[in-house]
């Protein structure tokens, strides 16, 4: 079956902090992720547990970046070295 993700994000303005949270369909995990808005970019870090793998403690980073056209997710995780890289990347465009 797809994987279906829903993300809500929420501004904690007197704490200059957001936290975004991840809910899915493959999982009853939720993933709560801490981050601040640097430019025109609000970058996220935090931890959640992985279904495929069955890791409880799988870092995870979200990027997301506002530009004039749209809007660009990139999601990254860390190999079994603990290498960043990039595992997914969503681009919403305006019409």
């Amino acid at each position: 079956r797809a994987v279906e993700r829903t993300g809500i994000i929420g501004d904690h303005s007197t704490r200059d902090e957001s936290t975004m949270v991840w809910i899915e369909n493959m999982s009853t995990a939720v993933g709560i992720h801490r981050g601040q808005l640097e430019g025109r970019k609000l970058v996220f870090e935090g931890e959640n547990s992985d279904v495929m793998t069955g890791n409880k403690h799988h870092w995870s980073k979200s990027v997301i970046e506002f530009g004039d056209a749209g809007q660009v997710y990139k999601g990254y995780a860390k190999d079994a070295r603990g290498n960043e890289f990039l595992n997914m990347e969503m681009i919403a465009t305006r019409k």
